[in-house]
């Protein structure tokens, strides 16, 4: 009976540690979770220190992750107009061409700014901004946008519009302008050129063709606007259908290895990570932008098809050079849900001499939002495959980093803004304090690209994060 009873009581101690052993792990991977305590008083309390360990460390994240929110904000917004700025218009619109969005994008520009400023002085000025600041985002349409680029030149998105209901906005944005430059006693103070958004429209021709449509409006009379509804795409449908699939059929991307990070821990920086490029070209031999060139494949369903060709030129470029480098490749949302491509992947990577660990999978933060689970159960998949994914374009306003710890993602990419002039801007130093503080605990890895100034990369440097790519 006595051994009974033993066997008994060890096997409650036993079950009890087992569940602090679980609750141990969930912790680490970053899920706080509280068990119910033991009946012996030694293992009790260390299931209460456990339990009050683990409500803490989850409060933490919590309260970190408002003040992100707070600080997110404010590294997006122009400082006197409290409009978005040049680097959040640069995100949004690609973001808009991604999604296959249609819709105008309108530049507006004060034509004397500085005259103005000599003639009533820089405070009346900053006056007309505000109250210019104010028209812009006084508007029924939430999904209309307005960004200050800087000094006098501003930017709107109007996803979705029609012309009618364009030209309605534009006219009342005229009348109201014109008030403004009564109160003010000038006749002539804003011109705005409007331009067509499609899913084929060249990113890199946008911005080129909205100041076009603005110098032509300033020659139509005082306030005037001008919209152009011609396409800015390079290609009709039809033809990007044939190309898109001539590259498929040709296995003609062509891949560079770049955006070389570097882990500084030590005597001697280390890489740790770099990122497959994909080139595509027209049937004439030029170059196509690959952001374009993706959405548009979207549109035909060949996404799937487009991500295993350039994947398996990916891992053929990284057998023939023996990488031992972790590459980032980047896949779509498409494939991301699809378990074809999972089939598809699982039978690619057992021909492979290329380590699974050197593969990290990547798409987008703004991408991953529009669907997390899958997300999620893709980095499930790939861990089973010893492979990782990463979130580029990264911050917090996009995907809240206590939503991490939910998506198994091994790397984080932070976008480009975040640490542009962060030796300068104390919210972007403290934001990416508290973040690197949050993804330790999640043991996530944070890789900054594209850190130019030297300033910036030492600020970064300090800050102790995985790596950082210039």
């Amino acid at each position: 009976a006595t051994i009974i009873v033993i066997m008994i009581a060890l096997r409650f101690t036993l079950q009890s540690l087992k569940n602090i052993e679980k609750q141990a792990n969930e912790i680490s991977g970053g899920h706080f979770t509280s068990i119910s305590l033991p009946w012996t008083l030694e293992i009790r309390n260390v299931a209460k220190s456990m339990n009050g360990m683990s409500t803490k460390i989850g409060e933490m994240i919590a309260r970190l992750n408002g003040k992100l929110e707070v600080l997110n904000d404010s590294v997006k917004r122009d400082p006197l107009t409290q409009l978005f700025n040049q680097s959040s218009f640069e995100t949004d619109l690609k973001q808009l061409l991604i999604t296959g969005e249609t819709g105008y994008a309108a530049f507006l520009k004060f034509d004397r700014l500085a005259d103005i400023a000599k003639d009533k002085g820089n405070k009346e000025v900053d006056k007309i901004l505000i109250d210019f600041a104010k028209l812009l985002t006084h508007k029924e349409n939430e999904s209309v946008k307005a960004y200050r680029l800087y000094g006098s030149e501003f930017t709107m998105l109007f996803p979705n519009f029609e012309l009618a209901e364009m030209e309605a906005c534009t006219q009342y944005l005229k009348e109201k302008i014109t008030e403004i430059g009564q109160r003010y006693e000038i006749n002539d103070l804003v011109h705005i050129g409007i331009i067509k958004i499609t899913r084929s429209s060249d990113y890199n021709k946008l911005l080129p063709a909205m100041v076009e449509a603005y110098e032509e409006a300033k020659l139509i009379g005082n306030n005037a606007y001008n919209i152009k509804e011609d396409s800015i795409g390079s290609m009709s449908d039809q033809d990007w259908k044939s190309t898109i699939n001539a590259v498929i059929d040709n296995n003609s991307p062509v891949i560079t290895l770049t955006s070389e990070a570097f882990h500084y821990k030590g005597s001697l920086p280390s890489k740790v990570m770099q990122e497959a490029f994909t080139v595509v070209k027209d049937q004439s031999g030029n170059n196509l932008s690959i952001g374009t060139f993706f959405s548009m494949a979207q549109e035909f369903d060949l996404e799937e098809k487009l991500d295993q060709c350039i994947v398996n030129k990916i891992i053929e470029l990284m057998e023939k050079h023996r990488e031992t480098t972790p590459v980032t490749i980047n896949l779509s949302m498409t494939s991301i849900a699809s378990n074809n491509f999972r089939l598809w992947l699982n039978t690619r990577l057992k021909t492979t001499k290329v380590q699974s660990n050197l593969l990290a999978f990547s798409v987008t933060a703004y991408a991953a939002s529009k669907n997390l689970s899958a997300f999620s159960d893709f980095s499930k998949h790939v861990s089973s495959l010893g492979a990782t994914t990463l979130l580029k374009r990264y911050s917090s306003d996009i995907i809240d980093v206590s939503a991490l710890k939910d998506l198994n993602v091994s790397y984080i990419r932070l976008a480009r803004d975040l640490t542009r002039e962060i030796s300068i801007n104390s919210n972007k130093s403290d934001l990416l304090d508290i973040m690197q503080e949050v993804t330790g605990f999640l043991d996530i890895k944070v890789i900054a690209e594209s850190v130019e100034s030297d300033d910036d990369f030492e600020h970064v440097k300090a800050s102790h994060i995985y790596a950082i790519g210039r």
